[in-house]
């Protein structure tokens, strides 16, 4: 049976909780059996947009096995067309209820971001240039802040990032906005922090 959206949350902060604490209870790896049964499809019950960060893999975070998660990643969590269109097929071809984009602290592509708008660079490649320029307009608002600086700004551009991913699928995918205003889909803005192993919803009005 297809979860609610909150079915499918509450068992990510179960899950993540177990994690946190140390006593995950999910096997991470597939037996021949399970291999066999994946074959048939997959029944994702969330949709994870995270970035590609090696620290912050969505199947361990959330002790979810394998197939339990449909997990697209990409640096800074960068919303290009290929990632609103994965996150669509999660929609309308697997039912998954809840979309959530994971942030985390410390986000390199965040603080790259931030360093070629106080700084701007030729130093980037083609592709890292993209990143940033898919990252820059969820930060720009910050550029008006001299009270942030340092590890705040940062901190602060992480959730922004988060809060404009979610935007960005708004905007771009009607089926996205058809299906959450039909309450088939939930769209929730998390931080995973590196050093607790913990991740917090974030406030939909940030």
């Amino acid at each position: 049976m297809v979860p609610t959206p909150g079915q499918a949350l509450e068992r990510l902060e179960a899950g993540n909780a177990r994690y946190a604490e140390g006593h995950p209870t999910s096997p991470h790896f597939q037996t021949a059996s399970q291999r066999q049964r994946a074959v048939e499809g997959q029944e994702p019950f969330a949709t994870i947009l995270a970035c590609a960060d090696s620290r912050v893999p969505p199947e361990l975070v959330f002790d979810q096995s394998c197939g339990e998660l449909f997990v697209v990643r990409t640096a800074g969590h960068a919303v290009t067309p290929v990632v609103t269109g994965s996150v669509e097929y999660a929609l309308t071809e697997l039912g998954v209820p809840l979309v959530l984009v994971l942030g985390h602290s410390g986000c390199g592509a965040v603080k790259a971001t931030l360093d070629e708008m106080s700084s701007p660079s030729l130093r980037l490649t083609p592709g890292l240039a993209a990143v940033v320029e898919c990252v820059r307009p969820g930060l720009e608002p910050l550029s008006s802040r001299g009270d942030l600086t340092g590890d705040a700004l940062v901190a602060t551009a992480v959730r922004a990032n988060v809060a404009a991913a979610l935007r960005r699928l708004r905007d771009a995918s009607s089926t996205v906005r058809e299906y959450e205003q039909a309450g088939r889909v939930r769209l929730v803005g998390a931080e995973y922090g590196i050093g607790t192993g913990r991740v917090t919803l974030l406030d939909p009005r940030e």
